[in-house]
């Protein structure tokens, strides 16, 4: 062979070894959109519900679906969401609960700044990356270091609007808000608080998916949680909202053909939990209470506390002030023991540390305990009675995740994705990784894994 003709068979050889023809990632664009509260029978089974979700429908079809996703210990918004963008449970990434536990400051303070998050989410692995991010409305996320930021805040106040604008990319929330609004949000209390933040929240995000095309976007849309919350499981509330919700994908399919991003754009839809139908609430805290654990002021506000039980919907965490005091927490645990074997056996089990351990719960509680279906713990300030009627809530989650009725949805369609492949399960630890893995991002520290089955070669 010639020199010149064996110089090009050198260069050739080497620009088609398997690791050359790998090395530079696709440009592909991550879309990783949250239903909160998306029972997977609602995408399973439309017909039987009478459910018009055209999008989701087209998004299954051209994809790959899970029947049900497992989630974590306790099956709840920020906790789940917290996972879903690390790869790890609870106790590792920080969040393990919706509120920050503060018994005397309030008990229901949302988890809201990335610096309570422990180790590396998604969109800082994009960031190493030199990728382009965006959240709209997601958890946990005051403080992200993303390019384009409209944090999320579920506080029950009046000047909510305001408190998301301080926490948005300095110039964004104005930008946005003069070309849709100007928007108009609710106190979350509010049973149609989720009405428009869900329109504002998909409005944005398609603007910026428009404008900006970033490669990873975030976002959550809240009305449905809402809406099972007040009225229960499979009413025409929630089907109206599931319908509604499945507008905004479409508008958000379009903004995405629009940035003329469609052929490389991955669309990742999740759930957080399920739902169950609820009619009483338990507060063990008025035990506490009667002892003299726990007092409170005429308000019903708590002045001073040695052990408290921290509601989580269908688990509760059992703390002691001082973690060392043998005393109150022999006390404590006998007191529990007692009353649930005298009076609540087959209503509330205890969850003992080891369990909580495996499970990646509860850091420093002394144990849980987990309701029985149709009942649900208190999350607000203490009652007088253990059990209770349950107003306001005629839906709830948060129960352990191997409880069947907290599977939670999982639907992924577009690029990088086979079509025709149906999970019959999946772990909630797993979506981090595989939204990693579609965007060549590296995240060393997930427990969880690529779901490989549902991602071409």
């Amino acid at each position: 062979m010639n020199k010149p003709l064996y110089l090009l068979f050198i260069l050739l050889s080497a620009l088609l070894t398997p690791g050359s023809l790998h090395a530079e990632p696709l440009q592909r664009h991550v879309l990783l959109l949250s239903i909160d509260g998306l029972r997977p029978d609602y995408y399973l089974s439309p017909d039987l519900y009478q459910l018009k979700i055209p999008h989701l429908r087209s998004l299954m079809t051209s994809g790959s679906y899970a029947q049900g996703m497992q989630g974590v210990y306790p099956i709840l918004t920020y906790p789940s969401h917290t996972t879903m963008v690390t790869g790890v449970r609870p106790a590792q990434h920080g969040i393990v609960s919706n509120f920050i536990f503060a018994p005397s400051q309030g008990l229901l303070n949302w988890y809201l700044k990335t610096e309570d998050v422990h180790g590396k989410t998604l969109w800082d692995a994009a960031r190493d990356k030199g990728l382009k991010t965006a959240i709209v409305t997601w958890p946990v996320s005051y403080g992200a270091q993303v390019d384009y930021l409209i944090p999320e805040n579920l506080a029950a106040t009046n000047d909510i609007k305001d408190l998301i604008r301080q926490g948005s990319t300095p110039g964004l929330f104005e930008d946005l808000d003069k070309q849709f609004g100007p928007v108009t949000l609710l106190p979350f209390s509010d049973p149609k608080a989720c009405l428009p933040l869900d329109s504002m929240t998909t409005d944005f995000a398609a603007e910026i998916l428009r404008r900006y095309k970033p490669q990873l976007l975030l976002m959550h849309l809240l009305d449905a949680d809402h809406e099972q919350h007040t009225t229960g499981i499979d009413t025409p509330q929630v089907f109206a909202s599931f319908e509604r919700i499945d507008g905004l994908i479409g508008k958000l399919v379009e903004a995405v053909r629009q940035a003329g991003l469609f052929d490389d754009t991955t669309f990742v839809i999740v759930g957080d939990h399920g739902f169950m139908r609820v009619h009483a609430v338990l507060d063990f805290n008025a035990l506490l209470l009667e002892k003299g654990l726990i007092s409170v002021d005429e308000t019903g506000k708590i002045v001073q506390w040695s052990a408290f039980v921290q509601g989580n919907g269908g688990a509760a965490a059992v703390y002691i002030k001082d973690g060392a005091d043998k005393k109150v927490r022999a006390t404590v645990e006998k007191l529990l023991r007692a009353e649930i074997a005298a009076h609540y056996a087959g209503i509330v089990r205890i969850v003992e540390r080891d369990q909580l351990d495996r499970l990646g719960a509860f850091p420093g509680a002394l144990m849980a305990l987990e309701a029985a279906d149709g009942y649900y713990f208190n999350l607000s300030t203490p009652k007088r009675s253990v059990l209770n009627p349950g107003d306001p809530f005629r839906g709830m989650h948060g129960y352990l995740p191997t409880n069947p009725q907290m599977a939670t949805g999982f639907i992924a369609s577009g690029s990088g994705i086979r079509q025709g492949v149906v999970m019959p399960s999946l772990r909630m630890i797993d979506v981090a990784p595989t939204v990693a893995a579609l965007l060549h991002l590296d995240l060393p520290a997930a427990e969880g894994v690529p779901l490989v089955g549902i991602l071409t070669p």
